[in-house]
């Protein structure tokens, strides 16, 4: 059973995670896919200094890589980044 409610759980992440694309293809909603794949943490820091919102969507992530870039989010909503995380849970 517990297979399952992993398959169940990636399918809804999955499906969020369409949404959100959705959201930024409507025309005129000021949003866009700026980057996908890879080791963003540099980029991103960099880029979102000049942004008022963020949305990231992250199917998979470790503890290490979380403990690499909470402390970068925790700064960039210190400083007015509104933003908003979907990762899976159990990735």
């Amino acid at each position: 059973m517990v297979h399952q409610e992993v398959l169940d759980s990636a399918l809804r992440l999955l499906a969020y995670r369409k949404q959100a694309l959705d959201v930024v293809d409507v025309a005129g909603s000021g949003s866009s896919i700026v980057a996908s794949g890879g080791d963003l943490t540099r980029w991103t820091m960099r880029a979102a200094r000049s942004w008022t919102s963020l949305l990231a969507t992250t199917p998979v992530t470790s503890v290490t890589a979380l403990a690499r870039t909470m402390p970068n989010n925790r700064e960039l909503t210190q400083h007015g980044l509104k933003m908003r995380s979907v990762f899976d849970f159990g990735g």
